[in-house]
């Protein structure tokens, strides 16, 4: 059974991953708003 800590540590990697992976996502779409919004 793993250590508790290395649990701890594993999901503090996925969590940083979907953070970054969040952040990614909405500069695009704030990146494609601004586009869209300079068009019209």
């Amino acid at each position: 059974m793993p250590a508790l800590e290395d649990v701890y540590g594993k999901f503090g990697f996925a969590a940083e991953a979907a953070q970054l992976l969040e952040t990614q996502l909405g500069n695009m779409l704030l990146f494609h708003h601004i586009i869209e919004a300079s068009r019209q």
